[in-house]
């Protein structure tokens, strides 16, 4: 597992959902999941215009969790616009919320992760484990809890 500090973000190459859940053409999108993790008071220094430091988490949060490719280059983005929030089950809603929130005061949790589902979690509507909404969320906060950097 790779690790790299930006800017208040730290990004987890997650190796263990990669391509070996994919038929052969769909390998050919992308090869692992990167779980990106933000220090809200970091990424809040560098948006000060749009956080409220007084109201964040002091815990690290997911940024996003994303179809990545070896060679950095080509990862697939905004696969299928679909989102229906209803799909996300209340259990894992609420810790969504505490662990996935919208750091941007503009806009709300919902918003955030119709974009982070849209832009990144519908390209790998093939794999299993995280093919549909509701599963695409869970491993993510099943992937923050294993590589807790808070801890």
């Amino acid at each position: 597992m790779d690790t790299l500090f930006s800017q208040g973000m730290v990004f987890l190459v997650i190796l263990l959902l990669g391509s070996r859940y994919l038929e052969a053409n769909e390998a050919k999108q992308f090869d692992y999941f990167t779980l990106a993790l933000q220090w809200p008071i970091s990424y809040c220094k560098i948006h000060s215009d749009r956080c409220n430091l007084d109201s964040m988490p002091e815990v690290w949060t997911i940024h996003g969790l994303w179809p990545s490719n070896e060679s950095k280059q080509n990862r697939p983005v905004c696969c299928n616009n679909n989102f229906d929030a209803q799909q996300i089950p209340q259990n894992v809603r609420k810790r969504l919320k505490l662990i996935w929130p919208n750091l941007n005061t503009d806009e709300n949790d919902t918003k955030f992760w119709a974009q982070q589902w849209w832009k990144h979690g519908s390209c790998a509507s093939k794999v299993n484990g995280v093919e549909n909404i509701s599963n695409y969320f869970s491993k993510a906060i099943e992937l923050a809890r294993l590589y807790n950097i808070t801890e």
